[in-house]
């Protein structure tokens, strides 16, 4: 493109939240959270991740109930989305659990009945799935969402690595999450923990040993009997070991 080319309208994003700052108060500062995110954005669309600890208690209560209608009273246009990231027991596979929060917004919120006679919820709520699914999986929340009698319209959806040959973290459950914050001076625990157990995250200050085997594990900071075996790299703008392609293959045992 020649510098006097437009590239007005190529991308575009939204206010959305992630588990470090939905976990960054505690389970108990859960609702100040949402609370602060309402403040902040007042219109536009506002995806916030919602299973960071009990799914049906964030959308059922916080959303539903507590901050109903400050959700109502945000600007002309603006939409909140829920997001999960996560099954659970009760609900086992993502369709399941988006026609629970379909119906839970449904009756909290309301809405209208299309001319096709589906149901479109309140507009200032919506829902979006992204985690680990691909067309098949969309083609199934839409299914069960027309089964259930909810619009298409209801739903937004994100595919991250399904989008291409499913290479990505979750092959190897590999995720990194914020582990604690310091806040005003004073460092705090931070964790995920929903209902899907396999997806609760290492909370503290923390450091990687070595057992005798070579084997790797974490532990915390505080723990004097445990060297920790990792090397800053970047910091604060900063390359502070500047390695060639050849090393990090060698590090991470590439053939």
């Amino acid at each position: 493109y020649r510098k006097e080319k437009s590239f007005e309208g190529i991308a575009y994003s939204v206010a959305a939240t992630e588990h470090s700052i939905m976990t960054s108060r505690g389970r108990e500062g859960e609702e100040q959270v949402v609370s602060d995110l309402i403040d902040a954005y007042p219109g536009g669309i506002l995806s916030v991740v919602s299973d960071s600890y009990d799914i049906y208690n964030f959308v059922d209560r916080i959303v539903g109930q507590k901050f109903k209608q400050r959700i109502l009273d945000r600007n002309e246009g603006a939409k909140f989305v829920i997001r999960p990231d996560s099954i659970t027991d009760e609900h086992k596979t993502p369709e399941a659990e988006m026609v629970w929060i379909l119906e839970s917004l449904w009756r909290n919120f309301g809405g209208t009945t299309n001319s096709k006679g589906f149901r479109v919820l309140h507009p200032k709520v919506r829902s979006l799935w992204g985690d680990g699914i691909d067309k098949d999986g969309i083609e199934k929340i839409l299914a069960a969402a027309a089964q259930a009698g909810f619009s298409a319209e209801n739903l937004v959806f994100g595919m991250g690595g399904g989008l291409l040959q499913k290479v990505h973290r979750d092959m190897q459950r590999f995720a990194f999450n914020s582990s604690a914050q310091c806040c005003n001076g004073v460092w705090h625990d931070i964790y995920k923990s929903p209902k899907d157990a396999s997806k609760a995250s290492k909370k503290g200050k923390l450091k990687l040993g070595q057992r005798a085997d070579g084997t790797y594990f974490t532990a915390p900071m505080s723990d004097a009997n445990v060297d920790c075996k990792l090397v800053t790299v970047y910091e604060n703008g900063a390359l502070l070991v500047d390695c060639t392609l050849e090393e990090i293959r060698a590090h991470a045992a590439i053939v």
